[in-house]
């Protein structure tokens, strides 16, 4: 009896560490995807020089360079709903963030 009453909590013990790793995997997940497409000057014109992407599953890349001139488009993992703002930072500090922004809504394309 002593034997079955430790492998039953050896079960439940088990059972609780798969629930536990399914809700922190669950509650990881991001509450917006965003993609940022930057350029080489504050014209905005011409291809990107950099991309930061990360969507609702976690997935992400990086490319190019950032730079302090950047479209920006983020969406809900919810309902979908998109946000478009445009960044201009006119200085950036020794460790390479950006400061000084002018950031301007505009209306998303899609």
């Amino acid at each position: 009896m002593l034997k079955t009453a430790g492998k039953t909590a050896g079960y439940v013990a088990l059972l609780i560490l798969v629930v536990a790793g399914i809700a922190s995997s669950t509650q990881a997940m991001p509450a917006s995807g965003v993609d940022i497409m930057y350029f080489a000057d504050d014209t905005f014109s011409g291809d990107p020089v950099g991309e930061h992407y990360r969507d609702c599953a976690n997935g992400h890349f990086d490319t190019g360079v950032r730079t302090g001139f950047s479209n920006a488009e983020t969406w809900s993992c919810d309902d979908d709903e998109a946000t478009c703002v445009r960044a201009t930072c006119y200085h950036v500090d020794e460790n390479g963030t950006y400061f000084d922004c002018v950031y301007t809504s505009y209306s998303c394309w899609f």
